[in-house]
């Protein structure tokens, strides 16, 4: 089952023209670093795993969603298309969206 997954995601990236599938996952987050920069990046890593497992979630079975959670960061990176921010605040060692 995790083959098909992949495979499936690996066509949906080959041909995004064809596919025009698209999902999208609303993620608050709330993180607090030494300084609200880092703050910010550590936030957005941590939107984009959680939308991106989120989405997942939709797709597939838990159990393959659970072998998901293995990706790297970077792996993660590929399959999302784009990021939009709402509410940001940040200040001293927070960021907040």
């Amino acid at each position: 089952m995790k083959r098909i997954v992949v495979w499936v995601m690996a066509m949906l990236l080959a041909f995004p023209a064809l596919a025009k599938v698209s999902f999208e996952a609303q993620i608050p987050v709330e993180v607090e670093a030494e300084n609200s920069v880092k703050a910010k990046d550590k936030a957005m890593q941590e939107a984009q795993r959680q939308g991106f497992l989120d989405v997942a979630n939709q797709l597939t079975s838990a159990e393959n969603v659970e072998s998901l959670k293995s990706l790297s960061d970077d792996e993660i990176l590929h399959f999302v298309q784009s990021v939009s921010v709402a509410d940001e605040k940040a200040g001293g060692t927070k960021y907040k969206a």
